[in-house]
């Protein structure tokens, strides 16, 4: 049976998050009356590389952190933590083949629904079937 490669990289990001981020909930869809601080990553952008029979893709993922109140401190921290646990780390999910995800870009904001921040960074991951 195919794998989803959009899955597999999401699947993979979230494992690496739950096991490298301790200062925040790792979701890839939030629970209803979550509290924050979270990490979520919420959605992925795919593009086909590599030429007409190639089945590999590059895959832009968003991690989204949202921590309460206006402490920027926080915020940059549980973001810190992102980047260690992704940044040209080896990532693994059966039947495929990830690159090490690299950091493409990252922003800070303040929720305008809510007293909170949010920021978001964007990894870059190649993903082809093993």
């Amino acid at each position: 049976m195919a794998v989803d490669l959009a899955d597999a990289a999401q699947a993979a990001v979230v494992a690496a998050l739950q096991a490298g981020v301790t200062d925040a909930a790792v979701f890839s869809v939030v629970p209803d009356k979550q509290g924050l601080p979270t990490v979520v990553v919420p959605s992925s952008i795919a593009e086909p590389i590599g030429g007409k029979h190639s089945r590999a893709e590059r895959h832009e993922i968003t991690v989204r952190t949202s921590v309460a109140g206006t402490s920027k401190r926080a915020l940059l921290a549980i973001m810190h933590q992102v980047k260690e646990a992704l940044d040209g780390q080896v990532l693994s999910f059966d039947g495929v083949l990830l690159s090490r995800p690299v950091l493409a870009t990252s922003s800070e904001a303040r929720d305008l629904d809510l007293p909170a921040l949010i920021g978001e960074q964007v990894f870059s991951i190649i993903v082809q079937p093993a």
